[in-house]
This record gives structure tokens, sequence and C-alpha cells, in this order.
């Protein structure tokens, strides 16, 4: 059975620098794992597909199986112990909806969406639901088969315009109840999950670079169109059959509303799934700023002034409050962050009483130390060079961003594990063995006695 904490020591530097994606899943009682890189293809973050089969092979392992990344999962920071990361994974596991696999593939790789779309066709209905609902008009099945590079020529938010069948739903209301259909209501419902949902997707984008506004606006319509297709197909269902208190006992259609009560518990289990798609949104250009990005030097020199700024304020204003003992005049914040601030000085889990505590002073160093060695790490990768060892030789290809291993034939069963455990991946596409070009991959490689370089 295969240990978890051997896991978590294989990719600890992984977990803790969050440029890698960490898979975990079960096998029986034995847990294993493996990795993924994030790459940017046009401006869009992607899995690269030569690790296609691999996650869908894990997903039909375990449905269960999760995606971490040190950058966005919060319990992998440097300072953090071993058993500390192994508790973290334990918890993500048993939280496994928050960060499943599954939707790291649906948010991060090509191939994902046309397959989503071929597994929702085959349970959803689209547009206005007319009274054949398992038939679809050819203008429907266009929409059903929408491509994320179609939806770059539509217009954004505005375009939203999935109607819901009010006929749809008066009918069910009146198969249901005695009372009468408020006209309008089914529509005001959908609505006014919609708006929430353009909340949601408008955040979103305030927080994340302009170049993933796109992808949101993709997933915000998908939600839109799917929703419709949902709430409609539920109002379809009511009028399959009627209430028992409608109709009275006798004589009363028993198998039917049993085929009716199976059909209802499937739309609710699409409901839910549709719903998953705005946590799909939430996790948009949150996977921290890749190394394949041409222009991660600059984002990260960006970010880590800001996050020095941001420090120093923080300090500027506790100092403020520790001399005035309020927040009025202080001219570093709007009015609006001294009322939010001077609230959360005041609550009784404040026991510093101060705007800032030293976990947020903390964190925040933290993370300008995190960056700096991120814009380190890039900045030698000038320096990264290969060499030759004598079955082959190692390459470190700045072009793909990778630090390739070449081999003159197939290596041995033992050597290709070797390869694997010390976190290669075989690219069908680069003949090689690879990983991510930077110092970690170079001291992975000089473990692997096979091979080291040929000194003349």
């Amino acid at each position: 059975m295969s240990s978890l904490r051997k896991m978590v020591n294989e990719y600890k530097d992984d977990l803790q620098e969050g440029i890698t994606w960490v898979i975990f899943w079960k096998e029986g009682r034995s847990w294993e794992s493996s990795h993924v890189y994030i790459v940017v293809n046009e401006g869009e973050e992607i899995i690269d597909n030569e690790y296609k089969e691999e996650l869908e092979t894990i997903l039909q392992k375990d449905p269960h199986a999760i995606a971490l990344n040190g950058y966005i999962h919060g319990m992998f920071s440097e300072d953090a112990t071993i058993n500390h990361m192994i508790d973290a994974v334990k918890y993500y596991y048993e939280e496994w909806k928050s960060c499943s696999l599954e939707n790291f593939i649906e948010c991060y790789s090509e191939w994902s969406m046309e397959l989503k779309e071929e597994k929702t066709q085959n349970v959803a209905s689209n547009g206005v639901i007319t009274q054949n609902i398992d038939k679809k008009t050819e203008t429907e099945q266009k929409t059903d088969n929408v491509e994320y590079a179609d939806f770059k020529q539509q217009k954004a938010e505005k375009n939203v315009n999935y109607q819901i069948n009010e006929n749809m739903a008066a009918r069910a209301k009146s198969m249901m109840s005695f009372n009468d259909y408020k006209k309008g209501s089914a529509t005001n419902e959908y609505r006014k999950l919609i708006d929430e949902a353009s909340t949601i997707a408008e955040q979103q984008k305030s927080k994340v670079d302009s170049m993933y506004h796109e992808k949101i606006d993709y997933y915000f319509h998908l939600y839109a169109r799917k929703l419709a297709q949902n709430l409609n197909g539920f109002h379809e269902i009511g009028t399959r059959c009627p209430s028992v208190l409608i109709t009275g006992a006798g004589n009363f259609p028993v198998s039917k509303k049993e085929k009716q009560m199976n059909a209802y518990r499937k739309n609710a289990q699409e409901y839910e799934e549709i719903q998953e798609i705005l946590y799909k949104i939430k996790g948009i250009g949150m996977s921290g700023i890749s190394s394949d990005n041409p222009k991660a030097m600059k984002k990260l020199k960006e970010k880590l002034f800001t996050l020095e700024q941001n420090q120093e304020q923080m300090k500027q204003v506790n100092a403020y409050y520790k001399k005035h003992k309020t927040l009025e005049g202080c001219s570093l914040l709007s009015e609006a962050e001294k009322k939010r601030l001077t609230s959360y000085i005041e609550k009784d889990y404040n026991a510093e009483k101060r705007p800032y505590n030293s976990f947020t002073l903390t964190n925040n160093n933290a993370k300008i130390k995190h960056t700096k060695q991120r814009i380190a790490e890039l900045e030698k990768k000038d320096f990264l060079k290969g060499w030759k060892f004598e079955s082959g030789k190692v390459i470190a290809n700045k072009e793909v961003n990778r630090l390739q291993i070449v081999f003159d034939e197939k290596p041995e069963e033992e050597l290709r594990a070797k390869l694997k455990l010390n976190g290669f991946k075989w690219s069908p596409s680069q003949k090689a063995w690879q990983r991510l070009l930077n110092q970690n991959a170079v001291r992975a490689v000089k473990r692997i006695e096979e091979l080291a370089e040929i000194i003349n």
C-alpha cells in the first residue's frame, strides 16, 4: 500500500512553489500521485495534451481525485511541516468538490469542453421546451454544439437572452396546485439566478488579468444557457403527471408518477452540476503566474511592487492607529476602508486591536518572499545549460520552457521508474522526457546517477 507521506515528500517542493499542479487519488486503500504542468497557448492557460490519457484514466479509477496547487490552496507554505501537508491533502480529499480533478480538467483543458457538451446533450434540452421534449430542431443542435472559438465572435453579457417557457411553467403549476400561477414568476426566478452569476463573473474579472475575461464570459453564457434548459426541463416534467391532490386517489397512475419522480431526481442532479460552473468561474485565472507565460517576469515584478506597497501601507496604517487610537484623518485609507477596519478592530476575536494583525503582515511578507524567489528562478533560467551523458543528452529547452532528457535508445524500465519518481513525463510530441525548466528540475536530474555528465 503506497504511503501518502512518501507522495507528499516527493512533491513537497512542487506543492510549495505553486507552479506545478499535483494530482492525488486513491486505488483501494492505496494513495497515488502525479503532476501536471499548465502551459499558455495564445493567452489561454491550458493543460498540455500529453496528460490527456493519464488524467482521464485517473478519473476512471477515482472520481474523487483532486488537483492541488500551492499558490491557490493555502496550506502548503514554506514553513509547513510534512505532517501539516499530509493533513492538508487529506482535508482537500475529503472536501474533494472544491478541488476535484474533474473541475480542473474542465477549467484548463482544450478537450474537456466538447466532452462536457456531449455529456450534457444527453440529459438536457435547449432553449424553449416544446411538447416533444426529446426532439431538437437543427437550430437547437447548433446551439448545443457551440465551441469556445465560436463564442469569441459573440458579444459578451448583453446577448444573454435564453427564454423560459412561461406557458409550460403555468401548466406545471396547475397540475401540482390549486393556486393560480403568477405570470412571469418562472422567468423572474431565472433572472435572479443569472444576476447572481453575473455578479460572480464581474467580481472574478476584477481579480484577474484581462486575458481571462473572455473565458469568464464563455462560462457565464454556458451557465445561462444550461440553466434555462434545466428550468424548462423541470417545468416540462411537472406536466407529465398531476399531483394526487388534484386528481384524487382513485385510479391514480402510480407507475407514471414514479417515472416523473425519477425524472425530477435526474433534473435536480443536473441542476447541481450546472451550479458547479460558478465554481469554475471563481477559479479562472487564479492558478498564479505561469512560468510558461512570456510576460511572466513583467507580471511577477508588477506583483512584487504591489505586495511591497501593500506591506508598507499596512505598517503605516498600524503606526497611525497606535499613535492616534483612531483611523479618522488617515489619508492612506478611503472612507469605506476606515469603516471596515474600524469594525474589525472592535471585534471580540481581534486580540491585537489594530487594523492589520501580525498574521496579515506575515502572510503578505511570505508572498513577497515567494515572488522574489520566482523572479530569481526565472532569471537563473538564462544560465541553465544541458549536458551529455552516457546514453543521451539533457537539454535546457528555453523555447518550450522544459528541461528535456533525450535518450539514444528507449531506457530500461528501472530508469523510466526513476524518471517518473523525479517528476519527468514522456512527451510524444517532443520525443523526450521532460518537466518544467527550473533549478528543481536540474537537481532532480542530478539525483539520477545514470544521467551523470560525461566529463572529457
